[in-house]
């Protein structure tokens, strides 16, 4: 079931994504219910975060809580420590801009 979400959410809503293996069903439903918000894949902005110690996952989500909009796109805090670095960088910048970009 979670596979076939996946595919509909990605290739039919062309909805930005992690990997399938690091995205729960629970976030998939979510998005594909409307409850969280979908990041179209033509509009995300990627930006390459260095493998710096003050920019681990925990200090990424401690600056996306500052706005609602980043935390309505992303899962509960209980699903995040299985996303990418990458995937969640990417959905802050796409939606934060580039306050997000210069505290990078």
């Amino acid at each position: 079931m979670s596979l076939e979400v996946y595919r509909f959410l990605s290739s039919e809503v062309k909805a930005y994504l992690d990997s399938f293996e690091t995205m729960t069903i629970w976030h998939l439903k979510d998005l594909a219910s409307g409850s969280k918000r979908i990041i179209r894949s033509d509009n995300v902005k990627v930006l390459a975060i260095p493998q710096f110690e003050g920019l681990s996952i925990e200090n990424l989500m401690a600056f996306a809580n500052r706005y609602p909009e980043v935390m309505q796109a992303l899962p509960p805090f209980n699903e995040i420590a299985k996303l990418s670095r990458a995937y969640i960088g990417n959905v802050i910048f796409s939606l934060v801009g580039e306050p997000f970009a210069k505290w990078v």
